[in-house]
C-alpha cells in the first residue's frame, strides 16, 4: 500500500516573518498535526499584537502554498474570521497587548478540505505550508520607538491548545514592515 504524507514544512507566521525560527518545543507537538486529516472547524491562528496596533476588520489572511512533485506550486488564500469563542481569547493570560484569535469560515474551509482531498487523489509526494498574514492594521496610539513585538500561536485538533510558532518577533527587523509601521493610520 502505497502511503504519502504531507508534511507541515512551515508553520503559521506573522506576515513577512521569515527570519524567524520556531521554539523548539513546539516543533514537538506539531509533529502530531498532520495537515491532510486535522479537523479544519478546530484550526485556530492567533496573534498576540503591541497595544498600539489593530488589525483591520478582515484583513486576516491564510495562504495555503501546496507543493506537488512535478507541478507548480499552488497558493490558495483564504480569508480568516475573528473566532467569536470566549474560550480562544480566555486560553491566553492577561498582557499589555491584545490577542487576535482567527478561524477558518465554513466556505473556506471546504475549499481547503477539497485540495487536501484532490491532494490525497493525487499520491505525488509534496509538501503544504500555511502561512497567516495581516494585510493593514490601524494604531490607537502612537507607536514606541525601539522593538515592536509580535507573537503567533497555533491550535489543531490534534494538539487541543495553542502553541507558540513565533515569540517576540520584531516587526522592525524587517526593513518594509518598519517603514510600513511609520505610515499606520489611526484606528
Amino acid at each position: 500500500m502505497f502511503v504519502r504524507r504531507f508534511v507541515l514544512t512551515a508553520a503559521l507566521l506573522v506576515a513577512l516573518s521569515g527570519c524567524a525560527s520556531v521554539p523548539i518545543g513546539s516543533l514537538v507537538q506539531l509533529a502530531r498535526t498532520d495537515v491532510m486529516t486535522t479537523d479544519l472547524a478546530e484550526l485556530r491562528a492567533a496573534l498576540w499584537l503591541p497595544a498600539e496596533l489593530r488589525p483591520l476588520p478582515d484583513t486576516a489572511r491564510l495562504a495555503v502554498i501546496v507543493k506537488r512533485e512535478g507541478q507548480p506550486d499552488e497558493t490558495l488564500d483564504l480569508a480568516l474570521i475573528a473566532s467569536d469563542d470566549p474560550a480562544d481569547i480566555a486560553a491566553f493570560p492577561p498582557s499589555s497587548g491584545h490577542y487576535f484569535v482567527y478561524r477558518l469560515g465554513a466556505d473556506d474551509r471546504a475549499r481547503l478540505d477539497a485540495v487536501r482531498s484532490a491532494i490525497l487523489a493525487d499520491r505525488r509526494p509534496g509538501s503544504m505550508t500555511f502561512a497567516v498574514g495581516i494585510r493593514e492594521f490601524c494604531r490607537t496610539g502612537v507607536i514606541p520607538s525601539g522593538p515592536l513585538y509580535a507573537s503567533s500561536y497555533i491550535r489543531t485538533s490534534e494538539i487541543g491548545a495553542f502553541v507558540p510558532l513565533i515569540e517576540r518577533f520584531d516587526l522592525r527587523s524587517d526593513p518594509q514592515l518598519a517603514a510600513a509601521f511609520a505610515a499606520v493610520a489611526p484606528c
